[in-house]
């Protein structure tokens, strides 16, 4: 639940273009989230922008640093279009990386929002601690930062 949350708001995605008939709910689209939860609008924010959490995701489950890793790229790219070298990064452990997880791991890497470690391994089933998550959050942070540019350039007359 946490990890959700803090990719959720350390990347500042939102409802706000999205156009609703009803107001969605937590419970609407997840088995195991409540919608008084702390942290249910995050849940609702990150489904309504195509996260492909499970339905049956359960909150109280730690992530994974493969899990996490693969939220956090598909939410960084939805707030813009990042150049990416077509490149192929080799991983010592890619056998125990989820298929659905390759791609969003090869991008994070080049992205260099988180490394190998010294015998090339990613180690996937990794249960990230706060500072370790914190740590990849602040790089993404400082990627999208670096990446954006919010200036449009007027030619000259």
């Amino acid at each position: 639940m946490q990890g959700i949350s803090l990719i959720v708001r350390t990347t500042q995605i939102s409802l706000a273009a999205i156009s609703f008939t009803t107001a969605p709910t937590a419970d609407g689209y997840f088995t195991k989230v409540s919608n008084d939860a702390w942290y249910a609008e995050d849940f609702v924010i990150a489904h309504q922008n195509g996260l492909d959490i499970p339905a049956d995701f359960d909150p109280n489950a730690v992530l994974s640093k493969e899990q996490f890793v693969h939220y956090l790229v598909q939410v960084i790219e939805l707030t813009g279009q990042y150049p990416l070298v077509k490149l192929f990064i080799p991983i010592e452990d890619e056998q125990d990386i989820n298929v659905t997880c390759q791609g969003t791991i090869q991008r994070a890497l080049l992205y260099k929002i988180v490394s190998l470690n010294e015998e090339g391994n990613f180690d996937p089933a990794h249960v990230l601690t706060r500072a370790e998550a914190a740590a990849i959050l602040y790089d993404a942070r400082a990627f999208i930062e670096a990446h954006q540019d919010n200036t449009i350039m007027e030619p000259e007359a």
